[in-house]
């Protein structure tokens, strides 16, 4: 299932390829699992998170995610991050109107921008 084009200028993705690197979700829980002590509860939902999502993937994909799988790594972020911001606002107009929610609104913008300057840069066309 190759990706169309998409409409801010990257190219189509290609399916993930196996690589044989470690998968990217063991690093990242690894991470969490490191944080633990500060959040407790909370980093032990999100690594039970974490690990369904790994799973789902494998299932999806017939392969984890790992680095060097054939996709742009940058481009499959930026996709996802400005997934994140149009669900953070769409809690707010469906009335979660905290300030924490706004700070999250506000927290995937500024990733957004970062990440697409980042993929302009290497492109060479910032």
């Amino acid at each position: 299932m190759n990706t169309p084009p998409n409409c801010y200028g990257t190219a189509a993705q290609p399916d993930p390829v196996p690589s044989e690197h470690r998968p990217t979700w063991e690093v990242v829980i690894e991470e969490c699992r490191a944080k633990l002590p500060l959040g407790g509860a909370a980093w032990e939902s999100v690594i039970s998170d974490m690990e369904a999502r790994h799973a789902e993937g494998v299932r999806r994909y017939g392969t984890p995610l790992r680095p060097h799988n054939g996709r742009d790594m940058l481009a499959d972020l930026y996709a996802e991050i400005l997934d994140a911001c149009v669900y953070s606002m769409a809690a707010i107009q469906e009335g979660d109107n905290s300030d924490r929610l706004w700070g999250v609104f506000s927290d995937t913008l500024t990733l957004a921008h970062s990440v697409r300057g980042m993929i302009l840069r290497r492109d060479e066309k910032l």
